[in-house]
């Protein structure tokens, strides 16, 4: 894990510095596993060794029998796309969870049963990135219901005129609640979501998807969750 770690402080840097406007600057995900193995080899372990985030994630995902990893990254230029806001593998529990990595950013798909279901989802990007939920829900693919949205305290304890946030512009300035009929989203502290997933009365499977973000965007992860029927 304190390789892992250290990967997670790299891609921060690596990430939340690049330009999506400029060619040269635009972030560049790894490669397959095995490619660059000789020049990480050669290396010795310096600073100049390439971070392979898809290797990483697929070493995490032997250790949790509930968790499938599908590397779907080719290694060329991303434009306009997120890099990945990384959630825990441990934040699944006993669910059946399958994390696909694509150029373009990272979805998370979770099997819940059709009782209610709480999870702690533990971020493990720098604490300072916002921890945004998406202003809807897509229920099976067909049907947009928004969150509302109850923002709580600031997630900095700084003096409030140095920064602005008296102005209230910025959500992302805030912790905050967002829930609907389906779920409710509690993010009131660093790193960490508590999502929790109302019982599905509908008697049939039903999708819900949203995403997370940071706003800026360059961080992003896609949740979509399968919920079964009772």
């Amino acid at each position: 894990m304190k390789k892992l770690a250290k990967f997670f402080m790299i891609a921060a840097l690596v990430f939340g510095f690049a330009s999506c406007s400029d060619q040269e600057d635009a972030p560049v995900l790894p490669n397959n596993p095995t490619d660059n193995q000789e020049d990480v080899d050669k290396s010795n372990g310096t600073q100049d060794e390439e971070v392979n985030i898809a290797q990483m994630m697929k070493e995490e995902a032997t250790e949790h029998s509930n968790v499938t990893f599908i590397d779907n990254t080719t290694g060329e230029l991303i434009y306009g796309g997120m890099a990945p806001l990384s959630i825990d593998f441990s934040s699944f529990e006993d669910y059946a969870t399958v994390i696909t990595l694509k150029d373009t950013g990272i979805k998370y798909e979770i099997y819940l049963p059709a009782e209610e279901v709480k999870l702690n989802l533990k971020f493990r990007n720098d604490e300072r990135i916002f921890l945004g939920i998406s202003e809807n829900l897509r229920l099976n693919k067909d049907k947009t219901i928004p969150f509302e949205k109850e923002l709580l305290g600031f997630r900095c304890d700084c003096d409030d005129e140095k920064h602005k946030h008296g102005s209230g512009i910025f959500d992302s300035d805030y912790y905050y609640r967002a829930e609907n009929d389906y779920m409710t989203c509690l993010y009131d502290s660093p790193q960490l979501v508590q999502l929790e997933v109302h019982p599905n009365k509908s008697g049939e499977e039903q999708l819900l998807q949203f995403s997370f973000g940071d706003y800026k965007p360059l961080w992003g992860a896609g949740i979509r969750i399968i919920q079964a029927a009772k």
